[in-house]
């Protein structure tokens, strides 16, 4: 727990300096283009120092089995999606909210390329191998799964959530997936 607020408040810390920290990120690397120090020093940070997390990683193949005996037990399931990059407060308290709705919650994180897609150069700042780590730690996720931005509706299909969750700065309208979770 004390790498998870280590690494937690880091994040919310650096988080307030984005813009800038990406722009540096940016001229360090078009500088050192074959300096792989910050991305080493990123994998020390958030390696455990003897303690290790269980994972909650599942593949896509993985899903439907668990699926299968998640409904078997009448266990309410929980989707939310996004980047998880650079994972700050307002995302703790959206899975940690999430949790409260069902009994099973699962977390899709968007793979690198996506992240990159959507948030442009320089992004993800951690990669996803680190972000199903970060997840992997926290009490209220129970699964993590990374998936590809366009796979999304193929994604929810699969889950067929009881309950699509996303942070308060969207509307239901709004949320891609939302009319098929109504129809489930």
């Amino acid at each position: 727990n004390e790498l998870v607020h280590k690494v937690l408040l880091d994040s919310y810390t650096k988080m307030q300096k984005l813009p800038e920290l990406i722009e540096i990120y940016r001229a360090y690397l078009a500088e050192n283009p074959y300096n792989v120090s910050f991305q080493n020093g990123l994998k020390a940070a958030l390696a455990t120092s003897g303690q290790r997390f269980p994972s909650k990683h599942r593949t896509l193949d993985e899903l439907p089995a668990l699926l299968d005996d998640l409904r078997r037990r009448n266990t309410t399931v929980v989707l939310t999606n996004g980047c998880f990059d650079l994972i700050h407060v307002g995302h703790i308290q959206l899975v940690s909210t999430a949790k409260e709705l069902g009994d099973f919650l699962i977390v899709a994180i968007d793979d690198d390329q996506s992240v990159r897609q959507i948030k442009g150069q320089g992004r993800p700042v951690i990669e996803a191998e680190e972000r199903i780590r970060i997840l992997s730690a926290l009490d209220s996720v129970d699964a993590v799964v990374v998936f590809a931005s366009e796979e999304l509706e193929k994604l929810i299909e699969m889950v067929k959530p009881d309950i699509l969750a996303k942070g308060s700065n969207y509307q239901s309208d709004e949320v891609r997936g939302h009319a098929q979770v109504l129809h489930h």
